[in-house]
């Protein structure tokens, strides 16, 4: 017996531990597993020898050795996570879950997890079996390794020594291609991980028979402080984006290998892995590494954020004192033969595994796959299946269900005077699709054509049929032979523009763009891209706490890049483009939440309340009249030359206040809508008025409308003067009874003699 080695094992959970705890400090304490694969091989290769030197190695005697270190404790951990996983995991998780149960029960969690989640990935820390990947690598080690040495023991050591070298290296070759190729496979599988646990064995051959004193004590002191420097730098430094395993894993290999080598009873190094601390957490790390991830998930699950540090300080507190329960009243019994014969730890172990394979399948069963609220109405309200095609369907979907048709105008359209007269077809994915229930509020159902397809980019970017086909149908049919007063375009554009880049996404926008030149285009933003999964949060807000918190906002991915690129293209054909980003969003922070009232659906999706939210400040730039925009190479100087300033839309308040400012606006007087909404517009541009503001907005009151000239204060301190025209609006059937104003600013220094004039033609 070592004791060093138990503390060993100390140094390899705390880590990992503190790691899946989100502690930054450890942003590599993943590491701890390698070191475990190491103190494996060099463990079991080293009973494995000892009993072929002996002649009495049974094979039946090493899995049942196996058994009572592994099964009886796997097995509490893995019956108390069901009921849990039951009561508490949305259906999707939970199903999940059970298959990783079953997965776990036949040795293969390693492969479960490979095809079906990434190590680091942003939802891995909510899988609760998760850690028992590595359990699937040692299980399959401990099956093949075994009859390797029997089959092997008559070549000689050497020879032996030789095979796992070889196959130490090939694995380690492996695990570097892998890794910058395939990375999952090369986290998961025993071909690549397995030069871990070979080093342990090589180990093992190499010390067996050897003196503990062979070398001399300050080579010892170096080496084993090498060893401990190795395993702290990798679990101090490394983080998510090491590549890893590959050439990386070698750090903390080396590491634990130096130190089993090297660490001595009389070096310092051995004396601290020694002490009784570090020997205690060593004998309860397996159960405190069974017990941890469970732990944390469930945590993560019942809390609608990330807990606090002082949960998180809780949650491994009450690991380590499980650990030491189940090590004490579970392990230690079973690994008796006085205590449990033989024959009685099969029968356990079985009747625990067809207890909780029975429990599993039955609770899977019973477990309905069902969408939280939000996402049920979002479906619902886009028209998933029928005007948005699904994955296993065509365009000829829409044909079908008559989508690409307005339906004869209804009386009750006829006789609504607030409804716009103007018709609208609706382009792109489901981000176009989530626009509809908004648009349609204000629009109605005669005024919007919805032509939209699951999956597919509104531009050409997938070699998939189902998507290009309905690209193709839709620019080169539909759009020639339509009579349409305005084509609205909007897409998943983020996730485009970081998959084939700046260039080729506006390589591919300008040829989508080019197809529509002649007509009134509407390029909407998507309104923002979030990284925390916010379906999830949705859930546990209808299941757990059965409450909406009045404010959640959280950091959505940047989005200026994407925006940029779609307002600079959509300005060179003289097409309108609406960020509706700054509606939701802050420059660092993104409103999920506002007022009780659920904006988004997921991370990418609005809820009916943001589609509507969108609509009723959006719904006066679509349906004021529009003269038509020339396309590229038309002779209008202001087209031409995207560096002047186009009119400056800005939707707002009676009493001033800005909710939404265009590109055009923020082009014209220097601030971008994240600095100027939710001020007072006159305050913010110092508007000088040709008569009294109260003579002003006594016409506006009385006629809707009101146009003249402004004097305003640019940012840079400059003044301008403009042709302004003011329009009231109030959203059709809006539960918003306030009105607003749309404002058109227009330089007069950019315009024509008659340019108000056109301005004004241009309006009405």
């Amino acid at each position: 017996y070592r004791p060093e080695i138990d503390g060993l094992r100390a140094i390899a959970v705390i880590p990992v531990i503190l790691f899946h705890a989100g502690v930054q400090l450890f942003s590599g304490g993943f590491v701890g597993v390698d070191i475990f694969f190491v103190i494996s091989g060099y463990l079991i290769t080293t009973i494995i020898l000892a009993d072929l030197e002996a002649g009495q190695f049974s094979l039946l005697k090493f899995y049942e050795r196996r058994a009572r270190r592994i099964l009886p404790a796997l097995y509490v951990v893995m019956a108390s996570c069901l009921p849990f996983a039951w009561l508490w995991l949305m259906p999707s998780d939970a199903k999940a879950f059970f298959n990783s149960v079953l997965s776990v029960l036949v040795f293969a969690s390693n492969m479960f997890f490979w095809r079906n989640t990434e190590y680091f990935d942003a939802g891995s820390e909510l899988k609760p079996l998760l850690h028992t990947w590595s359990l699937g690598v040692e299980e399959q080690f401990y099956v093949l390794f075994p009859i390797f040495l029997m089959l092997a023991w008559r070549l000689g050591r050497k020879r032996i020594v030789g095979l796992l070298t070889i196959g130490a290296l090939l694995s380690l070759a492996l695990s570097v291609y892998a890794t910058s190729t395939k990375p999952v496979v090369a986290f998961f599988l025993l071909p690549t991980r397995g030069w871990e646990l070979a080093m342990g064995s090589l180990i093992a051959f190499y010390l067996e028979g050897k003196a503990r004193d062979q070398f001399p004590p300050a080579l010892n002191q170096a080496l084993s402080f090498v060893g401990f420097g190795l395993i702290a730098g990798a679990a101090l430094t490394f983080t998510k984006e090491t590549p890893f395993p590959g050439f990386y894993a070698l750090v903390p290999t080396v590491g634990a290998g130096l130190i089993i080598v090297f660490g001595s009873p009389e070096t310092f190094v051995g004396r601290l892995l020694a002490s009784r601390v570090f020997v205690g957490v060593g004998l309860i790390s397996y159960s405190a590494y069974l017990w941890h991830q469970p732990l944390l998930s469930f945590a993560r699950h019942r809390s609608l954020t990330e807990p606090g540090e002082m949960v998180m300080a809780g949650i491994i507190v009450l690991t380590f004192g499980l650990a030491y329960m189940t090590w004490r009243y579970v392990e230690t019994p079973f690994r008796r033969g006085n205590i449990v014969p033989q024959r009685l730890l099969w029968r356990v172990s079985l009747a625990s595994a067809v207890l909780i394979a029975g429990s599993t399948v039955g609770l899977a069963s019973i477990t309905v796959e069902e969408r939280n609220i939000v996402d049920r109405e979002m479906r619902a309200q886009w028209r998933s299946g029928t005007c948005m095609f699904g994955v296993d369907q065509t365009y000829e979907t829409l044909l079908q269900n008559h989508c690409d048709v307005v339906p004869g105008a209804s009386a009750q359209a006829r006789d609504d005077a607030s409804r716009s007269s103007k018709r609208f077809v609706l382009y792109g994915d489901s981000l176009a699709a989530h626009l509809y229930p908004g648009l349609v509020r204000g629009l109605g159902e005669d005024g919007i054509i919805q032509l939209t397809a699951g999956g597919c980019s509104a531009i050409r970017v997938t070699k998939g049929r189902r998507c290009t086909d309905f690209y193709d149908w839709f620019v080169d049919d539909y759009v020639p032979t339509n009579k349409i007063d305005g084509i609205i375009v909007s897409s998943s554009w983020l996730g485009a523009y970081e998959r084939i880049g700046d260039e080729e996404f506006r390589t591919r926008l300008d040829a989508l763009f080019e197809k529509l030149k002649g007509r009134r285009v509407i390029v909407y933003s998507q309104p923002a891209s979030f990284l925390v999964d916010i379906e999830r949060y949705l859930y546990r807000i209808e299941k757990i706490t059965r409450e909406v918190p009045r404010t959640l906002e959280l950091e959505p991915q940047n989005l200026e890049a994407v925006n940029t690129a779609l307002s600079e293209e959509s300005a060179k054909f003289g097409f309108e483009f609406i960020d509706i980003t700054q509606l939701f969003c802050s420059r660092s922070q993104c409103g999920v939440v506002k007022d009780g009232v659920v904006y988004f659906g997921d991370r990418i999706h609005l809820a009916l309340s943001g589609s509507v939210l969108v609509a009723e400040l959006t719904h006066g730039l679509l349906t004021r009249d529009y003269a038509g925009a020339p396309g590229p190479g038309a002779s209008d100087k202001s087209t031409r030359d995207n560096t002047l300033p186009r009119e400056a839309l800005i939707v707002r308040n009676l009493d001033g206040t800005i909710r939404y400012w265009s590109d055009g606006a923020k082009k014209l007087y220097g601030w971008a809508p994240y600095d100027v909404l939710g001020k007072m517009s006159h305050q913010l541009l110092k508007t000088a008025f040709p008569v009294p503001l109260k003579v002003i907005e006594e016409e506006l009151g009385t006629k809707g409308r009101w146009d003249g000239q402004l004097g305003h204060v640019l940012r840079d301190g400059s003044r301008v003067r403009v042709v302004s025209h003011w329009v009231t609006e109030q959203f059709p059937h809006s539960q918003d009874t306030s009105m607003k104003v749309i404002e058109v600013n227009s330089p007069l220094n950019t315009s024509s003699g008659s340019f108000r004039d056109e301005l004004i033609s241009l309006l009405y």
